[in-house]
């Protein structure tokens, strides 16, 4: 939002009128030139086609916030500055190709230009291949119209048959005038031309490598995506391992456990803390640094999944569901045979005591999607959907707290909050970009971080 204190409205461009507006804070629209508020004292916004031409007489401290696009600022020498600002995945990208250390994150102009002038050379690249195509086709069709009518393929062998691998720029363009220089009825001139584009095309692509294909595939690539981008994807398998036989406990101890004291021989508990510290890397996840609910315990058979001598165990840890609620406030995660046993187990104890009521002063066997919606949600019901009484005794438990939920997310590497659970992310997540790619990433949920409300936690966005 624009400081009203030092700008009296806001200047933009309206399409649909093909006229410069100028809004007041008061709601007063009207065209730039009959408005009595001049562009020096207004917000003004260009956008991509108006960057360039409009004679804007701005401030001579005028200030330029540039979204990694075009800009101009005509005075940018003499007292003028410019901001470039980017969303966190083009910054990434940034960082990413000129080595920018991640922990300071310090981004230059001459950075940004780097990137740019790559990103240029190769859509330029790129283009050559399809503009030697098209040269090629009018250079074999001119004066002769016979020629024009093409063959349609439809076969998909045809289409897709062949591989695509990185070569030379002049090697790929020799090949696609191979066939034209091949036929018969060529002429000495049409030879001169097919020579002089494929030299054009080599020294223009010199050094350089696209990726090759026939024609027509390329074709229905662009027909398909008209705009291509390309992205380093490193595909990693997780090495085989073996599974823990689960070991059965006295499950009927959970019926009426009334702290998490009582469970913790019985189950072989092992709070949360430990569990990240010992089993998961780098050390940044660990508690003295993301600040884990005291409150979140775990059994043996949820946190020993595989059979793995070597930490860590980030791939290879099972997805948060079931946990159970206790009255002192602490849970406990399970397994999905752990959950299943205690299912059993309480509904064959309500058959007997033919009392099935749905609070208990026990413990509360819940599942993690509906205890966060019953948390942000708000809606005034005593316990969360699909939410399981262990117990015969009729009360109700606290609610689950809001540390809990958020540690539960984070290990479950979810990446959107609730308003109800933002402020909480805060502290446990605040400027921890490296811990939260990965815990996000050992769930593979890295497409789902940019712009939700972890990335913006990270990234100290408000």
């Amino acid at each position: 939002m624009a400081d009203p204190a030092r700008f009296k409205g806001v200047v933009y461009f309206d399409t649909s009128l093909q006229l410069w507006m100028a809004l007041e804070w008061r709601g007063r629209c009207q065209p730039l030139q009959s408005s009595p508020l001049a562009e020096r004292d207004a917000f003004v916004i260009f956008d991509d086609a108006r960057c360039r031409g409009a004679d804007m007489k701005l401030r001579n401290d005028a200030v330029g916030l540039l979204t990694i696009g075009p800009g101009r600022l005509r005075q940018l020498d003499k007292g003028q500055r410019l901001c470039l600002v980017g969303t966190a995945d083009v910054s990434m990208k940034i960082v990413e190709f000129n080595n920018i250390d991640p922990a300071g994150r310090n981004i230059s102009s001459l950075q940004v230009l780097e990137w740019v002038m790559h990103n240029t050379v190769q859509a330029t690249i790129l283009g050559v291949p399809e503009w030697a195509h098209q040269g090629l086709h009018f250079i074999h069709t001119k004066g002769r119209p016979d020629r024009l009518l093409q063959d349609e393929v439809l076969e998909l062998d045809r289409l897709y048959a062949d591989g695509r691998v990185a070569q030379d720029v002049s090697s790929v363009v020799q090949g696609m005038a191979k066939p034209v220089l091949n036929d018969e009825d060529i002429d000495q001139g049409v030879a001169e031309m097919v020579t002089e584009l494929v030299d054009r095309a080599s020294h223009n692509g010199q050094g350089q490598k696209v990726l090759s294909g026939n024609s027509i595939s390329e074709e229905c690539e662009r027909e398909l995506e008209k705009e291509e981008e390309e992205e380093e994807e490193v595909e990693r398998e997780a090495a085989r391992v073996d599974p823990t036989p689960e070991t059965d406990w006295a499950y009927e101890k959970a019926l009426d456990a009334l702290s998490i004291s009582t469970l913790f021989i019985p189950a072989s508990l092992i709070s949360l803390e430990q569990m990240v510290g010992k089993m998961l890397h780098p050390k940044e996840l660990a508690s003295t640094t993301i600040a884990w609910s005291r409150q979140v315990y775990c059994t043996q058979n949820f946190a020993y999944a595989v059979q793995l001598g070597a930490v860590p165990y980030n791939e290879y840890l099972r997805p948060v569901e079931s946990f159970l609620l206790l009255p002192d406030g602490c849970v406990v995660l399970l397994s999905e045979r752990e959950a299943d046993a205690l299912q059993e187990l309480a509904c064959d104890a309500l058959k007997l005591r033919h009392s099935a009521s749905k609070h208990s002063s026990g413990p509360q066997m819940l599942l993690l999607c509906y205890a966060r919606e019953h948390h942000v949600s708000g809606d005034g019901s005593p316990s969360p959907r699909m939410s399981l009484s262990l117990s015969h005794q009729s009360a109700s438990l606290p609610p689950v707290s809001a540390d809990v939920l958020v540690s539960l997310g984070l290990l479950n590497g979810d990446t959107s909050y609730g308003e109800a659970e933002v402020a909480l992310l805060r502290e446990f997540m605040i400027g921890k970009r490296e811990s939260a790619e990965e815990l996000v990433g050992m769930r593979e949920n890295q497409s789902l971080l940019p712009r939700s409300e972890l990335d913006k936690v990270v990234n100290d966005m408000r």
